[in-house]
């Protein structure tokens, strides 16, 4: 690519997502325009070498790691790495955590909002089990008509879960 296209590039990157990379120097730019253009152009592995590059280099202000961060995890699901694509989507939410990828992309939505999310609290064990629980766990055991007699709730009123009504003989 020449000179003057690389510039056209970086103008475009600027204009296209409004982000000011102030602090980033021309060569750091250089990097990150590189390997987004690279991704457009469905350049992986290219991509992924420039954004390497741009994410290397120390002192760049937080909207140009973002960008780049975002663009290395969507490279990474191309790459098939999707392991590495959450790390670098956990970066990107580690500096900015209400950070949403642009959706016209669909690689690496679902990586992101799997990252996005919090994880469940595990489970934990019940100290006792419940009554339905105990009427279940003894319908298995007995099986057949004394497993509908437990869960009517013995027979005549028909006051237990899952009542039908009527008196109900064992084998």
């Amino acid at each position: 690519m020449s000179t003057s296209g690389k510039g056209l590039v970086l103008w475009l990157c600027v204009w296209s997502t409004g982000a000011c990379w102030s602090q980033a120097s021309a060569t750091d730019i250089a990097a990150l325009a590189e390997g987004i253009a690279a991704y457009e152009a469905g350049q992986w592995q290219a991509s992924a070498d420039a954004l390497a590059r741009a994410l290397g280099q120390q002192g760049a202000d937080v909207l140009y790691r973002l960008d780049a961060l975002a663009y290395m995890g969507r490279v990474q699901v191309r790459l098939g790495n999707p392991d590495r694509a959450r790390d670098y989507f956990r970066q990107l939410l580690g500096l900015q955590p209400d950070y949403r990828l642009n959706r016209s992309d669909p690689a690496g939505l679902d990586l992101f909002e799997e990252v996005l999310r919090p994880p469940a609290p595990p489970l934990q064990p019940q100290a006792g089990r419940s009554r339905l629980t105990k009427l279940l766990i003894a319908a298995a055991v007995l099986g057949g008509g004394a497993a509908f007699l437990l869960l009517s709730g013995g027979g005549g009123g028909g006051t237990g879960v899952g009542s039908i009504g009527g008196e109900i003989a064992l084998p």
